[in-house]
Formats: C-alpha cells, structure tokens, sequence
C-alpha cells in the first residue's frame, strides 16, 4: 500500500471513512476498488528494452493460449483516496490483491473455453486510526465481507475467449451485487479486452471503450493503444485513456486520466506483466451529502509462470 503518516480520523467526530463506518459505506470503496481494477487491469509494467532496430512487419496480437495450458497472475491494485468531510481532508489507502488462474479446457469455432479460478483474494484498508486486512485464507474469522469473499475462492467458472479478447458468458444480465461472482467476472473479462481487430506494427494505434458498473459505480473507459516496439517475441503497448462517469447524479461519480504500458506476448496473446497509474477525482455522496474524493491508483499484474 502507498507510505506516507496518514491523518487519523477522530474518534469522538466519526465520519465515513473511519474504521466504524457502516458497511453500505465500505462496499462503496470497495467497489471503487473493483472498478478502479476493472479499468486498469489492462496496462503494463517496466521492463527493460533491448537496444537496435525494431522490426517493422505488421504482428497480429490476438488471446491464443493453447489447450491445457495455464497461467496464473497476481493482480493488485492500491489506492490512494483523499476525501474531504467536514472540512478535514482524510488519507485513506485501500489494496485489492487478486491471485487468479486461467486454463484452457478447449476450443470451438468460436473461440477458447476458459476455466477461471480465484486462488485467494485480499482486501486492505487504513485509514490512519486502524488498519484492517480481509483474507480468503483467514479461517479464524467470522467477519461478513471475509465469509463473502471466501465462498469465491477455488470455485472455477468457465468463460468462452474470443480471439479479440471479447468475453461471451450470460453472466453480463447478472446483478452488480458487490463481491457476486458476475462483479468479479466483469473485472476478469475487461482485463482482456486488449487486442487490436486487425495485424499492427510499431508506431499503429488502436482503441477501445466499454463501460462497466459495480455495486455504487458506474464509468465509461475510452482507452488508446499504441504498439511502441517489439523485441524478442514480446509486444510493448502504451496505454492512455480518459475515464468518465455513466452518470453524473450517481452516488459515486469519478472521472479523471490513466496512463501506463503493456508487454504481450506475441504467441500467445498473454499479459506478461503490467503496470498503470490514475489520477481521478469525483464525489462519493453519504446521507445526501455530497463529499468531494481525489484519488490516485497504482495497478500491477504480474504473471506467475
């Protein structure tokens, strides 16, 4: 999570972001989380180039993980949230940490039947006065969002990959409840909505943009794509996008710029690994009150093997 001597919040003034805020309160950050993670989930991390002339033949990037293959990825996402409530501006940190597993069953016409399992999900806050952690290993605890997350590990669920990365699952007409396996579902499928729908070489641009929702939030993402390079099998993407709310009267209502990179590769279509930063700012509205939030967001995926 981002360092730094939070303020703590004061005990005999609570306000929402104190450790004894009411849940509906909780599940409103954490969906920021998820759909922070969503709109993220997509853009690299640092890597080292190689020097020397870059080919320049057009590569067609498409998901082409083979059957019986699988690779595992650490997604983890943290957050830095500054609202200001009562004229006091909190410093607020949220993580969400991911380790999920994608195996390829077999293929049709259509594409890949992908099984996806969630191998445990991690959820952090401090805000200043107590830090709190909410494991799916944790057997020892009772606490509800804990219980919830827990039911979602190693509970595989199968999803049909299109070569463009395009999701086909009935599981879009499902609710936005918090922490159902459709929220999840929407943060796993957006995560390959990546590939461009023709062969790009270095220096081509493409673009794509989707909205998505969870529990209290909703945004649409319009993201640009650009082929920097290619050394030894290995795509370099950058990545700019702007992020707009899908409506301004909701309870959470964002907007703001990310920027980051990606390295694919080639044959596979896969992320190799991934890193994003966001800049965003918006309102969270409490009790009718509308409470003015800045936030910044550091994505990394990695891929385990």
């Amino acid at each position: 999570m981002p360092t730094g001597k939070p303020k703590p919040c004061k005990r005999e003034n609570p306000v929402y972001f104190c450790s004894a805020y009411p849940i509906t309160v909780l599940n409103k950050t954490i969906a920021f989380l998820l759909v922070v993670s969503t709109i993220t989930a997509v853009s690299p991390g640092c890597r080292n180039r190689e020097t020397g002339q870059q080919p320049q033949q057009p590569v067609t990037l498409a998901f082409n993980l083979q059957t019986d293959s699988t690779c595992n990825y650490i997604i983890d996402n943290q957050l830095t949230l500054l609202p200001e409530v009562q004229g006091q501006t909190l410093h607020i940190t949220q993580q969400l940490k991911l380790a999920v597993a994608l195996h390829i069953l077999g293929k049709n016409r259509f594409g890949k039947n992908t099984e996806i399992t969630y191998n445990r999900i991690v959820i952090g806050s401090d805000n200043g006065a107590e830090r709190k952690t909410y494991d799916s290993d944790d057997t020892t605890t009772s606490e509800p969002l804990v219980t919830q997350i827990r039911k979602l590990v190693h509970n595989p669920y199968i999803l049909l990959i299109r070569p463009n990365g395009v999701v086909m699952t009935n599981e879009d007409a499902d609710s936005n409840t918090l922490f159902t396996d459709s929220s999840i579902r929407k943060m796993v499928a957006q995560c390959l909505y990546i590939y461009p729908d023709a062969a790009v070489k270095p220096g081509d641009t493409w673009s794509k943009v989707y909205s998505t929702s969870v529990g209290f939030l909703g945004i649409i993402v319009n993201t640009r794509y650009t082929l920097s390079g290619i050394t030894g099998g290995v795509a370099h993407i950058d990545v700019d996008g702007k992020v707009t709310p899908l409506d301004s009267t909701q309870n959470m209502a964002f907007k703001g710029v990310q920027s980051g990179n990606i390295d694919v590769d080639i044959s596979t279509g896969t992320i190799i690994t991934s890193k994003i930063s966001q800049q965003l700012s918006g309102t969270i509205t409490t009790d009718g009150k509308a409470n003015p939030v800045n936030a910044t967001a550091e994505l990394t995926i990695s891929k385990e093997n």
